[in-house]
C-alpha cells in the first residue's frame, strides 16, 4: 500500500527564546516553519546545504530547537541534500537576527511613540509578534532596542558635527 505523502527533511537551529518565537509567527505560526519563496533565508539554506557527512550522526531533537522545513530546490533534492554544516547555520542565524533588528526597530522606532514608555511598546510589540512576555526577553529586547537607539544617535551626531565642519 502506497502512500502519497511527503516527507519533509528539517535542520534545526538553537536559537533564543524570543528569536525562536518571532520565527515561527514570521512564518506563519506553524512548525516546521517554512521561509518565504525567494527569501534571503532560503538562499542561505540553498547555498549551505550538504549530503549528511558519514561520521555525522542524526541531531538530537528537543523542543528548544526551530525545526526548519527544507524546501525543494532545483539543484539539491532535501532527501539528499539535509545538512547544514556550522559555518551556514551561523550565516542563517545572523540573518535571522539581522531580520529580527530590523523588524524591531522598524516598528518600535516612530516618531508618534516619542515620550512613550519603552517596556509597554516593546512589551506590545512583543504580543503582535508572538513572543512570550516574560522578564527574560522583555529585557533581552529593550537591550537590543537600546543598543540600535544609542547607535542611531551617535550617527546623528556624527553627521551634524561633519555638516557644521563643511560649512
Amino acid at each position: 500500500m502506497e502512500t502519497d505523502e511527503k516527507v519533509t527533511y528539517c535542520v534545526y537551529l538553537e536559537l533564543e527564546p524570543y528569536l525562536r518565537q518571532w520565527v515561527i509567527h514570521y512564518c506563519g505560526g506553524v512548525t516546521p516553519v517554512s521561509f518565504p519563496k525567494n527569501s534571503i533565508e532560503n538562499i542561505h539554506l540553498a547555498n549551505g546545504l550538504i549530503k549528511r557527512p558519514g561520521n555525522v550522526g542524526a541531531e538530537v531533537i528537543t523542543p528548544d530547537l526551530l525545526e526548519i522545513a527544507i524546501p525543494e530546490f532545483k539543484a539539491k533534492d532535501p532527501a539528499t541534500y539535509n545538512y547544514l554544516p556550522k559555518p551556514a547555520r551561523f550565516e542563517l542565524i545572523r540573518t535571522i537576527r539581522r531580520n529580527f533588528r530590523l523588524d524591531l526597530w522598524s516598528n518600535l522606532h516612530r516618531f508618534g511613540w516619542i515620550g512613550r514608555r519603552r517596556d509597554k511598546l516593546i512589551e506590545a510589540y512583543m504580543i503582535a509578534n508572538g513572543i512570550e512576555v516574560d522578564d527574560t526577553n522583555t529585557n533581552t529586547i529593550l537591550k537590543i532596542y537600546q543598543r540600535a537607539y544609542k547607535t542611531f544617535l551617535e550617527n546623528k551626531n556624527f553627521q551634524r558635527r561633519k555638516t557644521k565642519k563643511n560649512k
